[in-house]
């Protein structure tokens, strides 16, 4: 049985020291191969951006790679709700940051059956808004921040991350042309969430914990335990 207890010299206190135990609980529970349910997917999210030293460092590099970006000397994980927004908007899960250049290098959201949120974007008039428009933009963040970054969205193997959004076969269903408030508003949802699925690149959990697996790092193992029982797949 795996335990969390090789994987706490990685984590970063300045994040850690504002878990709650409930957070604590489901990650030793998920370390342990117990799967609690409920609040999980925050939990584990939340736990990959407080990695730290060296595994941390071979962490964001994995991401970065997933994401088609080049390995970076200095890329470390970081929490962006506490790093880089600048709002009370929703954030994206995880951030890789060029700790260095301060730069970021890669904003990543995780699903596994969550559903995409709705109704988060001013930026988008026509009122769509969801998280896979929004989050290419910076009213959540600095105006500056987002340039140069790559966009990651993590799903279980067996789920199409894109399935919830909008889609030619909506226009022949009354009920979302209502909803719309017409046929070609409607068109103007399909267009512009696809063209944003376009600056999304995808990968899934399952690539990512063989990745992390391939570490051979007792840290790293708990890491994939944790991510693996969460899926339960």
């Amino acid at each position: 049985m795996t335990s969390l207890d090789p994987l706490l010299p990685y984590l970063y206190d300045g994040y850690t020291d504002t878990w709650t135990p409930a957070q604590w609980a489901i990650l030793r529970a998920l370390a342990e191969g117990c799967n609690p349910g409920g609040r999980a997917e925050p939990a584990v999210t939340k736990m990959l951006c407080a990695v730290g030293g060296p595994i941390g460092h071979s962490l964001a590099n994995i991401f970065l790679d997933m994401a088609g970006r080049p390995a970076s000397p200095n890329a470390e994980m970081i929490d962006l709700d506490i790093q880089i927004a600048r709002s009370s908007r929703r954030v994206p899960d995880i951030g890789i940051r060029d700790a260095v250049a301060d730069q970021l290098l890669l904003v990543a959201e995780g699903k596994r059956d969550a559903h995409i949120n709705v109704g988060e974007c001013d930026l988008d008039p026509d009122g769509s808004g969801s998280q896979v428009i929004c989050y290419l933009h910076g009213c959540w963040t600095s105006p500056d921040a987002l340039k140069g970054a790559a966009f990651l969205w993590l799903h279980p193997s067996d789920i199409d991350p894109w399935k919830e959004c909008w889609h030619d076969m909506h226009l022949d269903n009354p009920s979302y042309v209502e909803r719309a408030g017409g046929q070609e508003r409607l068109r103007r949802w399909i267009d512009t969430e696809r063209a944003a699925t376009r600056q999304w690149r995808t990968a899934t959990w399952e690539d990512l914990v063989a990745r992390v697996r391939d570490l051979r790092e007792p840290a790293a193992d708990v890491i994939a335990a944790i991510i693996g029982t969460w899926l339960g797949r």
